[in-house]
Formats: C-alpha cells, sequence, structure tokens
C-alpha cells in the first residue's frame, strides 16, 4: 500500500513537470493561423514536401502523444527527407465510362450521365495511407482549407507546431468567382504554385479549377503527357457538367484555349518524340472546347474515340464494343438502361424493384464474374511459343490481361503469386452503370438486400492492377527490352543471311559483292578453282599445264572489272601464249660432231588477262635461267627456231669425216630431242623457282604490253549493281513489311520478323497491362509510342516508303536501342495504379450510402 501512494506521488510529479514545460513553451502559431500556413506552404511550389507535413500534422492532432512527444515528432518529420514530385497524371475513368456507353450502348444518354456524379466534397481525406499522385496534388491545391480544419479541430496545444524559416505570406485579393480568377490568372501566365496560392483563398476547389491548375504546373515543368491528360479531364468536366458558365468566364476560358493551343502547336517537334499520335487529337479537343460553352450537347464522337484509342492502347474500340462476344452483356445493360428511361413528363417509376435488383446483380455479376471469363480476360497460363504469343496480341491488351504478367517472368515462384485479374474495360463499364443505377434509384437502393455486392466490386477493380512484389517495372521490362534486342540481332543475322543467298542464286559463283557498301567498293576474286591455261595451243610450245592463280595476280583486273564478273556481266580468264625460247645458243655435243648440237635458251611467254575475250593487260614474262631444251641438227634454221616443237623426232643423219676410226659406212642417224619438259620449267617457276607469279603482281601497268580497263564497262556494272541491290532490298523490304499475324515462317527472313514483331507488341502489352501509369512517362512513352521509338513495323514500313537503303535502315535501329537503353534500368518504383481512381469513390459512395442507411 505504502509502495502504491508513493508511486502515485511520482507520476503526479511527473505529470505537473511535464505540464509546466508545455506551458512555459511559446506557440509559433494560434488555432487562426490554419489558412496562413496552407498558403504559405503553397508558396513554397514543393508539392510532394508540403502534402507530407500537412497530413504529418493531422496525424499528430489525431494522437494521444504529451506535448513533448508532439514535439520530436514534428522535429523528425522536418528532418525528414522528401523527393520533389513533378508529374501528377491522371485519367477521369467516371467520364471515360460514361462516354463509352453513350457512344457504344443503346439507352445512355449525355444528360443522363450528366445526373449522376462523383459525390462529396473535393477535398481529399488526409488519412488515406496511400495517396496517389493525382490526390496529392489535389491536397496541395486546397492546403488553407485543410489546415484550417487540422487547427481547428483539434483540441490540443499548438505549442510543437513549428515551420522553420516561416514568414507571413502576401494577402491576395480574393474576392470574385473561384473559376474566374483561376482562368484570369492563367491567362496573365503567373507561376502555378502563385495561383494556387491567391486562388484557393476564395475557397475549395472544384475538380475543374484543379484540373487547370494541374495542366498549367505539368506545362511548367515540360511535362507533355501528362499535360495532354489534363486537357482530357477538364474537356470531360466541361462535357458532363450540369452548370453553363457565364459569358465572361466564357470569354476568358477561350482566350486561355486558344493560348494553350497555340503553345501546344509550337510543342510539335517535342510531342511527336514523346508520342507522335496525341498532337493532332488535342489540337482537335481544344477546337471543340469552345464549342460546348455554346451547346452542351456537343458530343463529338470522333474525338471521344480517339481519346479511348489513348487511353485503352487499342486501335479500333468500336470493334471491341460490337464484338459478338460481348452481345450479351450489351443486350442486358441495354435492357437495364432504357428500363430507366422516363415514358412521360413526371411519370411514376418505370422500373420495378425486381427489375433493380435484376439488374444491379447483373452489373455485379458483370464486373465480378464475366470480366474474368477467358474469352475477356484470358486465362493464367503459360504461353509455349510465339504464334501463340501473337493469337493473343492480336487482342486488346484488357482482353488478355491475365495471359500477360504470368508470361513476363519465369520465375516459378512469381508465377504462383499471381492471381486472376478482371478485364480492366468491362470492370469499369460494370462498376460505373452499377453506382449508376444506384444514384438513379436511390429509393430502390435503399431496399436492396446484397449491399456487400459493392464491397466486392470495389475490391475486384483494385486488385486489377495491384501486382505481386516480384513483378517489379524495372525487371519485368528491362527483361523483355533485352528479348527484344536479342531479336533484333536475330533479325539482323537473317537480313545478312538473306542477302548471301541472293548473291549465290542470282550472281556468279564466289561472287562477294556487298551490298552493303557502293559500287566502287573493292572486291577480290576467289581464287578458288581459278586456272591459268593455254590461250591457244597451237602458241603454247606443247605447254598444257594449268597453274593456279593467287589474290595477287587477279588483282590485276581493274576493280570494276572484277565487279562485272561477280555481276554476272562477263567472265575473266588469264591464259599464257606465245611460249617460246629466247636468247637461243647452240653448243657441241661431246661427240664432237659439228653436225649435231645441243640448244639452251631463256623460256619466254605472255600471260594475257582478258575479259569476255577482249585483252585487259599482256605481259611478257622471260626467265633468268638458261635450259638445254634441244638437241638437234646444228643449223642457223633450228637455232633461229623459238620453238622446236614441230621438229621433235625428226632424223638427223650425219656424214664423218673419211677415214675417221675406218667406220664404214660413215655416217651416223639421230633423233631430234627436246630436252627439258616446258611444262616443267612453268610449273617449277610459277610460285617457287623463280616465282613469276610474285614478280608479275608486284610490277606497274607501265611493264605491261599492253593495259586496257576498259571504262565502258563502269557504266554497264553501275547499272547491274543497281537492278540487283534494287532487287534484293525491295525483297527484303516486302518480308519485314508484311504483317504476318498468322506466323507463316516461309523463310528465316519471314521467321525473324516475326519473333521480332511479337515481342515488339508484347513489350507494349506488358505495359498496358501491368503498369498503365508509365504511359505518362515521357522515356517510356519516346521509347515505345514516339516518332523515335524502338523498332517496330511501322518503322519497316516508313523506310520501305522512303526507299531507304537497308544499311541506314539497320544503322538506324541500332541507334534506337542505344537511345532507348537506359530507360528500363531507371525506371521508378511504381505504386498502384489509381487509373480507376474517380470510379474507386463513386463506388465508396455507394457503399457508405448503404452501410448508412
Amino acid at each position: 500500500m505504502k509502495n502504491l501512494t508513493t508511486l502515485m506521488i511520482l507520476l503526479l510529479t511527473c505529470s505537473v513537470f511535464a505540464q509546466d514545460l508545455t506551458t512555459d513553451s511559446t506557440s509559433q502559431f494560434s488555432k487562426a493561423d490554419g489558412a496562413m500556413i496552407g498558403h504559405y506552404l503553397q508558396l513554397t511550389g514543393d508539392v510532394n514536401r508540403a502534402v507530407y507535413l500537412t497530413q504529418s500534422a493531422w496525424q499528430l492532432t489525431h494522437s494521444f502523444s504529451t506535448g513533448e512527444q508532439l514535439a520530436e515528432q514534428w522535429r523528425m518529420v522536418l528532418d525528414h527527407n522528401v523527393e520533389p514530385l513533378n508529374d501528377f497524371p491522371t485519367v477521369n475513368s467516371h467520364a471515360y465510362a460514361g462516354q463509352w456507353l453513350i457512344q457504344y450502348t443503346d439507352g445512355m444518354t449525355l444528360d443522363q450521365w450528366r445526373l449522376i456524379d462523383i459525390p462529396g466534397s473535393s477535398l481529399v481525406d488526409l488519412g488515406i495511407q496511400n495517396l496517389s499522385k493525382s490526390q496529392k496534388f489535389s491536397i496541395f491545391v486546397n492546403l488553407q482549407q485543410h489546415w484550417r480544419q487540422i487547427l481547428e479541430h483539434t483540441d490540443q496545444q499548438l505549442n510543437w507546431l513549428t515551420i522553420p524559416n516561416f514568414k507571413e505570406p502576401p494577402q491576395f485579393n480574393s474576392q470574385g468567382i473561384l473559376l474566374q480568377t483561376v482562368l484570369s490568372l492563367l491567362k496573365e501566365k503567373r507561376p502555378t504554385y502563385q495561383i494556387v496560392a491567391q486562388s484557393n483563398a476564395q475557397g475549395i476547389h472544384s475538380r475543374l479549377t484543379t484540373a487547370l491548375l494541374r495542366q498549367s504546373w505539368h506545362r511548367e515543368q515540360g511535362n507533355l503527357l501528362a499535360y495532354y491528360q489534363d486537357w482530357i479531364d477538364i474537356y470531360q468536366q466541361i462535357e458532363f457538367s450540369t452548370q453553363l458558365l457565364g459569358a465572361g468566364i466564357q470569354l476568358t476560358f477561350t482566350e486561355v484555349i486558344t493560348e494553350a493551343n497555340s503553345w501546344w502547336i509550337s510543342q510539335t517537334e517535342s510531342i511527336n518524340y514523346v508520342d507522335d499520335t496525341i498532337n493532332s487529337v488535342l489540337t482537335l479537343l481544344l477546337i471543340e472546347l469552345p464549342k460546348k460553352f455554346k451547346n452542351p450537347d456537343h458530343f463529338n464522337t470522333q474525338l471521344n474515340q480517339a481519346l479511348f484509342v489513348y487511353l485503352w492502347k487499342t486501335s479500333d474500340p468500336a470493334n471491341y464494343a460490337n464484338h459478338p462476344l460481348r452481345r450479351t452483356i450489351n443486350n442486358q445493360l441495354e435492357v437495364c438502361l432504357n428500363l430507366s428511361q422516363p415514358a412521360m413528363i413526371l411519370p411514376p417509376d418505370p422500373i420495378t424493384n425486381e427489375q433493380f435488383i435484376s439488374c444491379i446483380n447483373e452489373a455485379a455479376n458483370w464486373g465480378l464474374r464475366e470480366a474474368q471469363s477467358t474469352v475477356l480476360s484470358g486465362e493464367l497460363m503459360i504461353l509455349e511459343n510465339s504464334e501463340a504469343w501473337s493469337r493473343v496480341l492480336q487482342t486488346p491488351y484488357f482482353q488478355s490481361i491475365n495471359y500477360i504478367p504470368i508470361n513476363s517472368l519465369s520465375d516459378t515462384d512469381c508465377r504462383s503469386q499471381i492471381q486472376k485479374k478482371s478485364n480492366p474495360l468491362e470492370w469499369l463499364l460494370a462498376a460505373e452503370t452499377f453506382a449508376w443505377l444506384h444514384d438513379r434509384w436511390p429509393g430502390l437502393s435503399n431496399a436492396w438486400p446484397a449491399p456487400e455486392q459493392t464491397s466486392h466490386l470495389l475490391s475486384e477493380g483494385q486488385q486489377i492492377f495491384q501486382n505481386s512484389q516480384c513483378l517489379t517495372a524495372r525487371v519485368v521490362l528491362n527483361n523483355q527490352y533485352e528479348q527484344l534486342k536479342t531479336q533484333w540481332q536475330q533479325l539482323k543475322k537473317a537480313i545478312i543471311q538473306y542477302l548471301e543467298n541472293y548473291r549465290v542464286n542470282h550472281l556468279a559463283a564466289g561472287s562477294q559483292v556487298d551490298f552493303f557498301k557502293p559500287v566502287t567498293q573493292f572486291t577480290e576474286l576467289s581464287p578458288q578453282d581459278v586456272y591459268i591455261s593455254p590461250c591457244d595451243v597451237k602458241n603454247s610450245c606443247g605447254a598444257f599445264i594449268e597453274l593456279k592463280a593467287s589474290s595477287s595476280l587477279l588483282d590485276l583486273f581493274p576493280n570494276h572489272l572484277k565487279m562485272a564478273q561477280q555481276l554476272g556481266l562477263g567472265t575473266l580468264e588469264i591464259c599464257y601464249d606465245q611460249v617460246q625460247w629466247r636468247k637461243r645458243a647452240a653448243e657441241r655435243t661431246h661427240l664432237n660432231n659439228n653436225k649435231i648440237a645441243n640448244y639452251t635458251g631463256q623460256l619466254s611467254f605472255q600471260l594475257i588477262g582478258k575479259y569476255d575475250e577482249q585483252i585487259v593487260f599482256s605481259k611478257q614474262i622471260v626467265g633468268k635461267n638458261r635450259h638445254l631444251y634441244l638437241f638437234g641438227e646444228n643449223t642457223k634454221e633450228v637455232l633461229d627456231m623459238p620453238c622446236p616443237l614441230p621438229i621433235i623426232g625428226k632424223q638427223i643423219i650425219t656424214q664423218l669425216d673419211r677415214g675417221t676410226y675406218g667406220l664404214f659406212p660413215n655416217r651416223l642417224t639421230f633423233l631430234t630431242a627436246q630436252r627439258i619438259d616446258v611444262n616443267h620449267v612453268l610449273n617449277s617457276n610459277w610460285v617457287e623457282g623463280e616465282g613469276w607469279q610474285s614478280k608479275l603482281a608486284d610490277e606497274n601497268h607501265s611493264h605491261f604490253i599492253s593495259f586496257n580497263e576498259l571504262p565502258e564497262i563502269n557504266q554497264k556494272v553501275t547499272q547491274q549493281f543497281a537492278f540487283h541491290n534494287d532487287q534484293v532490298q525491295q525483297q527484303v523490304y516486302r518480308t519485314l513489311s508484311n504483317v504476318n499475324l498468322a506466323g507463316t515462317n516461309d523463310s528465316e527472313l519471314s521467321s525473324a520478323v516475326f519473333e521480332y514483331n511479337t515481342q515488339r507488341k508484347k513489350i507494349e502489352h506488358v505495359v498496358s497491362a501491368l503498369y498503365p501509369d508509365l504511359w505518362t512517362n515521357p522515356q517510356v512513352s519516346a521509347a515505345l509510342r514516339g516518332n523515335n521509338r524502338l523498332v517496330d513495323q511501322q518503322f519497316f514500313n516508313t523506310a520501305l516508303s522512303a526507299q531507304q537503303h537497308l544499311l541506314d535502315m539497320l544503322n538506324q535501329g541500332d541507334q534506337l536501342f542505344s537511345t532507348h537503353r537506359q530507360v528500363w534500368q531507371e525506371l521508378p518504383d511504381i505504386e498502384n495504379s489509381q487509373m480507376f481512381e474517380a470510379t474507386w469513390e463513386q463506388l465508396k459512395d455507394v457503399q457508405s450510402r448503404l452501410v448508412n442507411r
């Protein structure tokens, strides 16, 4: 008991001491300073830090901490490093769904959709744990109201609340209509953070003024894609607004739009670099927007379809909307929408409770079950080959959303974590129809017996773009990019091989013509199977040997003649002629018989290069070594014979001097004989020996008997080269530009094109299905949709139309891969997509009303 009393006294003493500390502290702000704090934080221009401080302050005012604890926690908040945010892309899913239902459904109209809107205040709940970028910007533009609520609705002392370097901001004129003020300030081109601070003093920003401020911010930051989405949101806000704008606001708004249109057009080059599909769309949108001021019912179906193409990344949304697979969905939807049409002025309810429940259940079933059907969302199934992938990629990404994540990585553990998802478009239309029916018939909604379906539908939608932790964008997309680059290398190899096959099939054997080089390219004739033989056996003095030609010897032919042979225009050959003995001499034989002699000389011949029997070069070759080439009659006639071949074997009858050894009869008979084989001399000295071939190749043209380059052949070579060059490139481009959806692989090249195009489409589907927010990342969009994007089917078609040389095309493709290489390795961490944020708000409102009924 004594211990308990002592403990109580100690606790009381500590409590009083803590209170004294708090009381002695001096407060920097009072509860009336909330708007001033918000105003100051807006003027810093740091959206993310301002929102972080605001949300932290809200959490502290809702805690049970002591004053000392609050001061310490706030100091930690102030010391925390917050990365700045510069882009806040927004998708108005509620408006997109309305535009889709109006355009592709019989039963929904613009007037009917206008009756339904996202309910509640535009002040974002500060208690949300994972704020989206769009929510952060909405908080920022309304900081003054948020801080006013934080300070006015807390019972705590504010002694802990300090802001370093705080300076009381200037007071702005807060008179006038908020929208008019924002438009006027935008017209003056004030910095966005100043416009936010000045206009927020007039009240809470609407979704329209928030969107106007957001597009001003994105223009300053140079984020053209987010700026584009902002104007779509503004257009949709005007389209579905039930309030008409005053004449003064219309005039100022039109001036702002006109200036924005001029600025947008001035950015054409930058716009096309990040996405070459959006320039004309926003230009049309800014032209159409003022028309809505004069005619609220103005509805441009062409423009809306272009917006669907951008959001859903499908080339033909109308084809999908009217697909036979969706016939049952469309029929049931149109029945329920037409039941909700009033039949007369102030009619009784045209829909019964049973019909309402049936329609609600159909909408819930649509979003929870039919949206997950195989035909509308695919399966969690491994696709084994490119043919299967090609069939999947022929459908929009939202129709194949379950095939994509499970085939994006080969990690088995990661695949086991993937859950089946709903078709995002079908879920959106179902969820918005579900919410629309509830808002259209609030009385029947209150009596609805199964409100838990709202929670199920909301949860299903929130899971669509929520990925397993192993499916990080950096890992998945870098892997997809590397696969694409590998397929590009394979495609280049296939093109090179196609050119090689063309050479084999259409040019001369052994041709080395390179279609990636000019017609003046240096080329060599292959010495393989090239032999030098007699030009005419009558002039070869019995030589018949075939001598091997070297590359150096073949290079004696001018380059254009070598090209001519390889292009099939003519034939080059080298032969030898005028084989004979020169510098001949007669020597007595050992018999000391003056009637006979041995003849010696140096072998000589002409080497002649021809192009289609026209002599190109002629060179006389005389051997240095003397050879005993003949035994024959010792006469001047024999000595004068350069080639004694005709007398070989001829008898030589000699008469001996009288008395010589007493022989009778006194004569001897000999046969004229060749003492050395000409072929042997040629062969032994061609490569080795005297090395005639190498010496010949080293000499310049001045040492030749004749040298005629035949320049008139040049023009024929140029024409023939151009013909074959055009032929082969046209053939390659026809294969590259062929949309081979069936995967018919009739050649190595067509197979490589098919594999590449399949992977190229796949990477876009992966981004859309797993990380749709990345489409507002300028680097990602530029790599996949800009006019300097990675090679795709359009790239090949453009190259063909421009008659671009294949080498230039391939080099350009390599450069594109180099340009966009780092994008995938530097991707930011992707939070859960907020693509359906507006629709989630709709369902949360329905859920809240059903719970609180």
